[in-house]
C-alpha cells in the first residue's frame, strides 16, 4: 500500500522589497517623487545643521519647521550602528503601512479614525532617500501632533484619564478592523493632542494586506514590558486570521499595561 507523501508547510512569505540595484553603482533612486528638489536639498541641510531631538534604537527624529507648521523627521540610524539593517526595515515598514492606510483611510467609514493614526505631514512631504558620502539616509516626514503620553505621565500632566481610556480603545480598535496589528504599543508610541491618543510609529506593524502577518511569531520587535507573555507559543500556528487574532489580543494585552500605568502612576512591572 502506498503511503501518502505529508504535505510540507510553509511559512507565509514576507515580502521585503529588494534595494541592492538601487544602492549599487553610486545611483540612487529615490522612493518619493512628490517632492521639487530644492525641498528636499533644504531637509538635507536642515538634518547637517541640527541635532536630532530624539534618538531611540532604531532612529532620530527631528523637528522640522515647514511652511505650514511643523512636521517630524524619522532617520534610520546610520552605518556605525549594530542594527542599521533592522532600522531601514522598520521604516520601510513604516512607510510601506502608512501608503496602505493611505488608500484605506478616504473609503473606510466603519469606524472614521483617521485623527487617531498618525499620517505623512502631507501629500508631498513623505518619504525620500538620498546617498551622504558612502552611506545612504532614508528618512519619512510625518505630522507634528505633540508630546507622547510617555512626557506626560513622566511629567504628571494627564487630565482626563478616562477621556484617554476610551479614546486610546477606539484608536486600537479601528486599527485593528483594518487589518493591522501595531505589535509596539507603549507610551513612548502615543501621542495626546487634545486629550485625543494618536497611534504612531509602525514600525513593527502586521497587515493582513501587506502579508507579514508572520511576524506575530517573534518576539525582537516591542518594548519587553509592554509584551504579551504568551507569543512565544504562536511559532506553530500557520494560519493567517488566527495569527491576527493572536495580534490582535498582543495589542490589547500592551493597552491594559498602559491603562494599569495611567491609573496607578508606574509600570505593573
Amino acid at each position: 500500500m502506498l503511503k501518502k507523501k505529508k504535505r510540507k508547510k510553509t511559512l507565509l512569505k514576507v515580502e521585503v522589497p529588494d534595494r541592492e540595484e538601487t544602492w549599487r553603482d553610486g545611483g540612487m533612486e529615490e522612493y518619493s517623487d512628490k517632492m521639487e528638489d530644492k525641498e528636499k536639498n533644504d531637509i538635507k541641510e536642515f538634518l547637517k545643521k541640527n541635532p536630532d531631538n530624539f534618538r531611540g534604537s532604531r532612529g532620530s527624529v527631528y523637528i522640522y519647521p515647514n511652511e505650514g507648521g511643523k512636521c517630524v523627521i524619522k532617520k534610520a540610524i546610520g552605518a556605525s550602528a549594530g542594527r542599521a539593517e533592522v532600522a531601514r526595515e522598520s521604516l520601510r515598514n513604516e512607510i510601506n503601512v502608512l501608503n496602505e492606510l493611505e488608500k484605506i483611510r478616504n473609503s473606510y467609514t466603519k469606524h472614521n479614525c483617521s485623527d487617531r493614526l498618525i499620517d505623512f505631514c502631507s501629500s508631498k512631504y513623505t518619504y525620500f532617500r538620498y546617498r551622504l558620502d558612502s552611506w545612504v539616509e532614508d528618512i519619512i516626514i510625518l505630522q507634528y501632533k505633540g508630546d507622547s503620553l510617555e512626557y506626560y505621565l513622566k511629567h504628571n500632566k494627564l487630565e482626563d484619564k478616562n477621556e484617554i481610556y476610551k479614546g486610546l480603545s477606539a484608536a486600537i480598535k479601528c486599527f485593528h478592523s483594518m487589518g493591522f496589528i501595531h505589535r509596539d504599543l507603549k507610551p513612548g508610541n502615543i501621542l495626546i493632542l487634545n486629550s485625543v491618543p494618536i497611534l504612531i510609529d509602525f514600525g513593527s506593524t502586521a497587515s493582513i494586506a501587506l502579508k507579514t502577518l508572520e511576524k506575530v511569531k517573534y518576539r525582537s520587535d516591542g518594548t519587553k514590558y509592554y509584551l504579551a507573555p504568551w507569543i512565544n507559543g504562536v511559532s506553530g500556528i500557520y494560519d493567517n486570521m488566527l495569527l491576527f487574532l493572536v495580534g490582535t489580543f498582543c495589542d490589547t494585552w500592551s493597552m491594559l499595561l498602559i491603562m494599569t500605568e495611567i491609573y496607578k502612576g508606574s509600570n505593573l512591572y
